[in-house]
């Protein structure tokens, strides 16, 4: 088990917050593995509105080259 971790705070003026809530984001994180078959859980926590979201999938990878 590998666990990749990131702080984002994301700060504004408050009249864009709504557009904010309801924006995507995207983070990027780098990492390595051997090839196989894996579950990848990801988790949001908003701190202000005291709200957590937890999302878990499959996810598969080949051997590099291949």
């Amino acid at each position: 088990m590998q666990k990749l971790s990131r702080d984002v705070a994301h700060e504004g003026a408050q009249e864009s917050w709504e557009r904010a809530k309801t924006s995507n984001f995207t983070l990027t994180q780098t990492f390595q593995v051997p090839a196989g078959a894996y579950s990848v859980e990801m988790a949001v926590v908003d701190a202000v509105g005291v709200k957590a979201s937890v999302m878990r999938m499959p996810a598969s990878f080949a051997a590099a080259g291949g």
